[in-house]
């Protein structure tokens, strides 16, 4: 799960639980979220935004950890409107037609920001490990079996001296597969929504002005740890796989389920145009 989907979700239950019952939140393109209520006892609702921030920090697990981390840089506006005034504003009224929908996801970046990217340039890392990109302009190509055969061919040798160490970034963000080719999709990890990969970890950066706090090990699996019951996968400890994102239902399933919804909208504002996203 992404992050802002996260805490548009548990706002939503924080108000529910605070009594109130009109109310809209809106996820902005930049990944601020801003809330309208109205609310009958404005003094009372003032206390709101202090008492959230409270409760995501609070929270017993890693993500009031996370929370904790990330506080200063959550970019949530409360925004509380006086019930009695608005009865007859048609701004109100055009803003809360849709009773069912509290969450709006509101504007999304376009995915043919993929075609023609402007003024990009390159970055020089730091790291000595060598890259390999493979790539090809349209699918059915071999790609991905490409990859995987090189990745294999590197991490599994009987001579430990020419062993390697391999991580694989599956970027193919609109026809992932390598869950699937290393048979994660019954992974614990993925189903329990704790690990993730490039959208929601895209997606998370643009969340924080502090990406580099993110803990990377959210977002990578190793292939041959994670498959200790499977004998075939066993030897592949070697190679550590960040995948597209976190797909577990299956693309059989048209209905789709939170995990991939999540990694739907993560991938919708991602703004893979922008120089400023980079790993």
């Amino acid at each position: 799960m992404i992050r802002i989907s996260d805490i548009v979700n548990k706002l939503k239950k924080f108000l529910i639980e605070k009594g109130e019952d009109k109310f809209k939140i809106f996820i902005r393109v930049n990944c601020s979220i801003d809330v309208y209520i109205l609310t009958s006892n404005l003094p009372f609702a003032s206390q709101y935004e202090s008492d959230f921030y409270t409760y995501l920090c609070s929270l017993a697990n890693e993500d009031g950890e996370f929370y904790n981390r990330h506080k200063d840089n959550l970019k949530i506006t409360f925004n509380l409107v006086n019930r009695e005034e608005t009865e007859d504003d048609p701004y109100y009224a055009n803003m809360f037609a849709d009773e069912k929908e509290v969450i709006d996801w509101g504007p999304r970046y376009r995915f043919d920001s993929l075609l023609k990217p402007k003024n990009t340039s390159s970055v020089k890392g730091k790291s000595k490990a060598p890259v390999v990109t493979f790539y090809s302009y349209k699918g059915g190509m071999g790609r991905t079996t490409t990859m995987i055969a090189y990745a294999m061919s590197l991490a599994v040798n009987d001579n430990d001296l020419k062993k390697k160490r391999v991580v694989i970034i599956d970027c193919d963000l609109e026809a992932p597969g390598y869950l699937n080719f290393f048979d994660l999709s019954e992974h614990n990890g993925l189903q329990s929504g704790k690990k993730n990969g490039l959208v929601e970890f895209l997606s998370d950066a643009q969340l924080t002005s502090h990406p580099e706090d993110l803990d990377i090990n959210d977002y990578i699996i190793n292939v041959g740890d994670d498959n200790k019951n499977n004998f075939a996968y066993n030897n592949l400890n070697n190679i550590w796989l960040i995948p597209a994102g976190n797909l577990n239902e299956g693309y059989s399933d048209l209905s789709g389920g939170s995990d991939r919804n999540d990694y739907l909208e993560g991938l919708a504002k991602i703004n893979l145009s922008s120089v400023n996203i980079k790993l």
